[in-house]
């Protein structure tokens, strides 16, 4: 059954520095209070695990308010402390306000936290004074405030503007401010966030030296300024279409959106509000009335708390029960499967979950109404192929009617420690609306360097890529220092698209040369079959003194020059593969003639470079080339209404 809030909780520990101890440090303070029937694995000799209660106590770290509580304030400045400058701490919090009103408050909100009203509507939790997010740990600069969330709540600011200085992956939803909003830090330094959804701001946003944003589904009473760009869609309040100059991207509404599922209190008793499906949408879900949607009590949640394995998260959904991830980090050995229609999973307080052995953190079968809401997953130092999956390969069915949805999802590649994975997050369900979410390959804290933190590897691609200019230079080089210990000095000349340029300088005789890089699709006549990334060294023997004319095979492009008049000439043909920018073999000499070009005896092979007069064998090259680690990549494989934030 239910219980009551909970009123205090016993901070998680500090000082701990590796992700390897990520997940004892944040299961340490909680095991204690662990049901006996949430135990990670049954004993070997029962058939079948024992039924997991649902509901229960929300956890240690899951803060809860009333507007009798003595000595708020000081409570949420212990928190603030411990969590303003941990960017990659253990530390996970969720603060909740019961419904009221609640004076004098200044709840600075750090890395980690999130800050929510438990009333039904905004306006059923009114807090008069500010939820302040500033970047005075970083001297002003804000791109790095990262992680935290508000939620459900009214202001009333203190000046009449309350300050909310975010980066990424800091939401504002269903808020209520009765006043001005400024998203800049004190002293307006630099800013990237953010993202605002189901809000109303009656006074003006002041973005000021915000980079990016986007708004959703609000109400504003003005906005001043731009400055690389701010969207808008279903917004009342904002400016009108005029990117690039100002920067504003307007849309009247939201072609499909349904807004996140969020805990409130129905009398005593927890509930999980269930936002239902709008189209063509505009303004606040909340501004008459109750919202249209459903609700779930508390009871239908199985109440997972750090140190639950993914053998009892999946016992769980398989029970029929959705997830309540309360605050904290979660180690996985298997992907925690959902597989049921219309399955919640719903984090507080940026439950994390770390998939272990390169297994998928999360994945979601090609079902209805799924909803994935307010959670982050973060990469384990052994590589995953996904870490969220959302409808397996294939999948077809269609979910226009009740999508599945995606929100304030986050995932990240080292940073809090060394992480791979090859892929973020792929999507394969169709009609899903991706609601808010940051995908990011650290470049600063633990764990990052170009091999540590490595994501969507690429190699098969990368073997494929053209060189740019400076390989192909090198490999010329190598080119004309195999062929000068051959048959001496050569005036090699790059030649594109069949047409020679002269060479100042150069003998008439040694002119007809070409260097030939082949485009497009395979020459069939050619017996080699040259393709892409490879050269084609066109050489003529001295004893011709007049250069032929060159034309155009017939069979398209990319195949041999063939010669002009009747006379054969020998050429010689070096192909030339880039592998680490160096000259793998010499192939056969050829005879041109019209209509194709026939193999004669082969031709030593070159060596290569620096190998100390090794020869290289048939087909053997220098290696892969080194495969990009580029940012973390979201692989997007079906029909999918997207709405991310900046």
């Amino acid at each position: 059954m239910p219980t009551s809030p909970t009123n205090s909780a016993t901070p998680e520990p500090s000082g701990v520095r590796r992700r390897a101890l990520l997940g004892a440090a944040a299961a340490a303070p909680v095991l204690a209070g662990l049901h006996g029937t949430a135990s990670a694995a049954p004993s070997a000799g029962r058939k079948k695990p024992r039924r997991l209660e649902a509901g229960g106590d929300l956890g240690p770290n899951v803060i809860v308010f009333d507007p009798s509580t003595p000595d708020i304030q000081a409570r949420l400045d212990e928190i603030f402390r411990q969590q303003e400058s941990a960017q990659f701490g253990p530390g996970r919090y969720q603060l909740l306000f019961k419904p009221g009103t609640y004076n004098g408050l200044n709840a600075q909100i750090g890395f980690y936290t999130s800050i929510s009203g438990l009333g039904l509507s905004p306006d059923d939790t009114t807090i008069n004074g500010d939820v302040t997010v500033d970047a005075g740990w970083f001297e002003g600069n804000a791109t790095q405030n990262f992680w935290r969330s508000a939620e459900n709540l009214a202001l009333v600011p203190v000046n009449g503007t309350n300050r909310w200085a975010v980066a990424q992956a800091a939401p504002f939803r269903r808020m209520h401010v009765r006043g001005g909003l400024n998203l800049a830090p004190d002293g307006y330094g630099w800013a990237s966030g953010g993202y605002i959804a189901d809000s109303r701001v009656d006074g003006t946003v002041g973005p000021y030296s915000q980079q990016q944003w986007y708004t959703r589904d609000s109400s504003v009473g003005g906005w001043t300024n731009g400055v690389w760009n701010m969207v808008f869609s279903g917004v009342d309040g904002a400016p009108a279409q005029g990117f690039p100059n100002p920067p504003y991207t307007t849309l009247q509404t939201t072609p499909v959106s349904r807004e996140k599922p969020f805990l409130y209190l129905d009398g005593d008793q927890y509930h999980v509000f269930l936002p239902a499906l709008r189209t063509d949408s505009r303004g606040v879900t909340w501004g008459s009335g109750t919202p249209r949607g459903t609700s779930l009590p508390l009871d239908r949640f199985y109440v997972a708390k750090p140190g639950d394995s993914a053998a009892t998260l999946n016992q769980a959904l398989e029970q029929g029960l959705n997830l309540l991830l309360t605050p904290g980090i979660y180690h996985v050995d298997q992907p925690v499967e959902v597989n049921r229609p219309d399955t919640v999973v719903l984090g507080l307080g940026y439950a994390t979950l770390i998939p272990d052995n390169g297994v998928t953190a999360l994945r979601v079968a090609d079902v209805d109404g799924v909803r994935l809401a307010a959670f982050l997953i973060d990469a384990g130092p052994v590589n995953s192929p996904v870490l969220l999956e959302v409808g397996p390969e294939g999948a077809a069915k269609d979910h226009s009617a009740n999508p599945v949805t995606v929100q304030d999802v986050f995932i990240r590649i080292g940073g809090a420690g060394p992480g791979k994975a090859t892929t973020s997050m792929v999507i394969n369900a169709r009609h899903t609306i991706v609601d808010h979410t940051w995908v990011w390959r650290a470049d600063h804290g633990d764990g990052v360097g170009w091999e540590t933190n490595r994501c969507d590897l690429r190699r098969r691609r990368q073997r494929r890529r053209r060189p740019r200019h400076r390989p192909v230079r090198r490999a010329l080089q190598q080119v004309r220092r195999a062929v000068e210990r051959r048959a001496g000095p050569h005036d090699l000349l790059p030649e594109r698209e069949g047409v020679r340029r002269p060479r100042p300088g150069g003998h008439p005789e040694r002119l007809d040369q070409g260097l030939r890089r082949l485009q497009g699709r395979r020459p069939r006549h050619h017996p080699r079959g040259l393709g892409h990334g490879q050269l084609l060294l066109l050489q003529r023997q001295p004893e011709h003194r007049a250069a032929p004319r060159l034309r155009r095979s017939r069979a398209g492009r990319g195949a041999l020059p063939q010669p002009v008049g009747g006379v054969a000439e020998r050429q010689r043909a070096v192909r030339v593969r880039h592998q680490r920018h160096r000259v793998a073999h010499v192939g056969h000499r050829h005879r041109a003639v019209h209509g194709g070009v026939l193999p004669l005896s082969p031709v030593p092979r070159a060596r290569r470079a620096g190998a100390g007069g090794r020869t290289c064998p048939r087909g053997a090259g220098g290696g892969p080339s080194r495969p990009s680690a580029g940012g973390a990549a979201v692989v997007h494989r079906a029909e999918t209404s997207a709405a991310a934030g900046a």
